[in-house]
Formats: structure tokens, sequence, C-alpha cells
């Protein structure tokens, strides 16, 4: 399914979905304190860590595998891996498709190559695909992006996460403006646009939060420059409906 020329949806199986949102569920991998500062600069009442469930080794398996399923049907000759919290994604995703991966760092390390590149070099002409766990803003993506064409390798056309932190109105959202200038296509295989109401589905999400996050979604450069948008948070905290209901039959099964 493609959501617009240069966004691109791989999504699970269903049961492979289903088994994806409970684990999130699972590992209690919400953060609704305090504010959240995402690196594209604005704030958030929610962060998502999906380290928490990298120690699930079903989950690594499965997801990926379909992380290499996409990486395969794209073409790419190397996996590019931008954030210490995707490197573990990044080797499931190598492991599953014989594609070789690098980790990047932020910053160059001093000595030896005064590279941000770990791992064996590659061709300057190689076909890097850029793999994160999810992209909010596209801030630290642009980062990775421009040290490596500063180092000389500029064919790079592609990026895939994990998760798409944001989509339920494509359109209003930082990373679009990032994709588009840069001519890349972004590929991912879960969107919180269909995580939230699966929540709400199944009453793991109080109604009022629920379309909290919907509106912050929808809008997530605009809506924290509001202050009644604070105020009403605040307000639901005080009555006790900013929450996750964790089940505890799910959350009793947790490894962690």
């Amino acid at each position: 399914m493609i959501d617009k020329e240069y966004l691109h949806h791989w999504p699970f199986a269903p049961e492979k979905q289903e088994a994806f949102f409970h684990a999130l569920m699972k590992y209690q991998t919400f953060w609704t304190e305090p504010r959240y500062k995402f690196a594209g600069g604005f704030e958030g009442p929610l962060y998502v860590d999906l380290r928490k469930i990298i120690s699930d080794p079903e989950l690594l398996r499965f997801s990926g595998e379909k992380l290499a399923e996409i990486l395969k049907n794209i073409g790419a000759e190397v996996i590019a891996v931008c954030s210490m919290s995707g490197d573990a994604w990044g080797v499931a995703a190598s492991l599953a498709s014989d594609i070789p991966v690098v980790l990047l760092r932020k910053k160059p390390h001093y000595h030896g190559p005064e590279s941000i590149i770990c791992g064996f070099p590659f061709p300057k002409d190689a076909k890097i695909v850029l793999l994160e766990d999810s992209v909010a803003t596209s801030g630290q993506l642009k980062g990775f992006y421009d040290q490596l064409v500063a180092e000389g390798y500029t064919n790079i056309k592609e990026v895939v996460t994990l998760i798409n932190t944001m989509t339920l109105e494509p359109g209003k959202h930082l990373k679009e403006k990032f994709l588009a200038e840069h001519g890349l296509q972004y590929h991912y295989v879960v969107s919180m646009g269909e995580f939230w109401p699966w929540l709400k589905d199944k009453g793991y999400v109080s109604e009022e939060y629920y379309q909290v996050l919907v509106d912050w979604i929808s809008d997530p450069v605009t809506w924290p420059t509001k202050q009644s948008n604070w105020d009403n948070l605040e307000k639901l905290k005080t009555e006790g409906k900013v929450y996750f209901k964790y089940p505890e039959d799910v959350v009793r099964g947790a490894r962690m």
C-alpha cells in the first residue's frame, strides 16, 4: 500500500501485527512524563521506547524478516543503521537478508579512519539504505545522511523504519520536507496511526487521552505550540484520565 508517492507501507500479516502491538503493551514502552523533546526540536506528550522490545527473540526474528523483505525488494546493497536503538533491528535484518550492515556513530571517532561508519568499508557508489527503528521528525536521520554524503557516499535513496511514528494525516510532518528535498523514498512496517485505534478498541487507553494523541500526531508541529493543549493535558492528568491500561495477562507474560 502506498500512502503517497514517496511513502510506502509494508504491513505485517495480521497475526504478526497483533503480536507486535501486544509486545508494545507487554514491555510497557510508553513514556508520558515529562514532555518529550524530539530530535527535530519540538515537544510531544508521549514517547514510544522501542529499546524495551529488542530483548524478545521471537519479536526480533519476525521483525527482522519483515525488514529483510523490504530491503531485498528495494535492492539494498548496504544497510546503514542510524541509531543505537536501531542496531538490533539492523543486525536482525542483515541476518535474514544476507545484506551487509554497518552501524553509524553520531560523531566520527577522531582516531583510526575518522569515520562515522562502524563496519567494513564499502564502495562509495554502493546503494545504501538508511535504517531506523522509528522516525518522527527526521532530525537525527538528517544528521546521519549529511555525514555520509560528506564522506562521499551519495547513493542514498531509501529509508526503512519499523515504525512510522506520525502518519494519521501525511503532509504535516517535518520528515516529509526532508524526504522530498533529498528525493528519498520512505518505507515502514507499522503506522502508529494503526496502533492508537487498536489501543482504543481494546480499552487499553482512555477515550480522552486517545483524542489527545490523535490530535497531536495529526499535526505534531503545531500541537505543542498551543498552550491550551498542554493545559488540557494537565487537566486530564489531574482527573486520572491520562493512562495506558496494561492488561495483567499480557504484562505477566513479559520476559523483562
